[in-house]
């Protein structure tokens, strides 16, 4: 019998942020969300930061937000991500992403509610970097070339051409 490799070296969510996730969870009356959102880590989020997808109650962030120097953005981003899964959990469809609801759940947890971060020139050079990889590895591999199909113009060309 095959063993199981561990799918992942992902980071794990440590005791604190779940105590961050609860007390945002009871400040914004919506108790018990730590236990039914899912966090995980992405290595392909490069350009994005997180993710909230509601159909599988599930938080996507950027692992490279783990790293050390980044613990002030990780906050932000999951507290970002958190209060779009509480404005889910409280208003369903109705409520807007980065609408009212959301904002006054981001201002009472303390962050400032904004759907994109101002440009700073570290993070920046962390998403040049994960670009210029991502688009190296790209070129790299070589892809079958796909045999185009015939439109339909082309089609009626080679019909005429065989009867005349």
């Amino acid at each position: 019998m095959l063993e199981k490799r561990p799918r992942s070296t992902e980071p794990k969510l440590s005791e604190a942020d779940i105590g961050k996730l609860s007390t945002w969870a009871i400040l914004w009356k919506v108790p018990g969300l730590e236990e039914r959102v899912q966090i995980r880590f992405s290595k392909r989020m490069y350009r994005t930061l997180g993710r909230y997808l509601p159909g599988r109650h599930e938080i996507r962030l950027a692992a490279f937000l783990t790293e050390s120097g980044w613990e002030d953005l990780y906050n932000e981003v999951l507290c970002h991500e958190a209060a779009h899964a509480a404005c889910y959990e409280r208003f369903g469809w109705n409520g807007r992403p980065h609408g009212k609801e959301w904002k006054a759940l981001m201002s009472d947890a303390g962050f400032v509610p904004r759907a994109r971060l101002p440009q700073s020139p570290a993070l920046r050079d962390v998403v040049l970097a994960r670009q210029t990889a991502r688009t190296k590895s790209r070129k790299t591999r070589k892809r079958p070339q796909r045999r185009r199909r015939a439109g339909a113009w082309e089609r009626l060309r080679q019909i005429f051409d065989e009867g005349a």
